[in-house]
């Protein structure tokens, strides 16, 4: 009796999947939606808005005289824009970004600094209170731990 019930069950299953295998077989592919081409417009037409102008990009330079830096960045909001070992030579938008400077053998200095459209140039050095401080045209600027 239990050898009858599991032959049943296999003509079962290979009647159901052949006929589940012919179903999806004979079916017609869908075809994509068609796309229509949009009607030749007249020259009067409304232009389309022009794409938006990349944010203008500005000159940074930051230099450090006497003690070597082991690394300058420029982060804006917790990710680092711009990065190097040394002097920083880059480009970025203007905006408000954080200067954090490494001197070797000290802990590392920052301070809050605006790029304007004119850039940011900086020269730099440390002082015996474990601070940097920069001057750059007006501007000055103290780095601390």
């Amino acid at each position: 009796a239990g050898l009858v019930i599991v032959i049943a069950l296999a003509v079962v299953v290979l009647v159901g999947g052949g006929a589940a295998i012919w179903w999806f077989a004979s079916r017609p592919d869908e075809a994509p939606p068609a796309v229509e081409a949009p009607p030749a417009g007249d020259a009067t037409g409304p232009a389309e808005d022009p794409p938006p102008a990349a944010a203008a990009a500005a000159p940074i330079s930051v230099k450090v005289a006497g003690e070597p830096a082991q690394w300058i960045k420029l982060q804006s909001g917790g990710a680092t824009a711009a990065e190097s070992r040394g002097d920083l030579d880059a480009t970025l938008a203007p905006g408000n970004y954080t200067l954090a400077i490494k001197i070797v053998g000290r802990p590392a200095v920052k301070a809050d600094v605006e790029v304007g459209d004119e850039g940011l140039a900086l020269e730099c050095a440390s002082d015996a209170r474990q601070n940097v401080k920069c001057q750059g045209g007006k501007r000055s600027l103290t780095l601390k731990p």
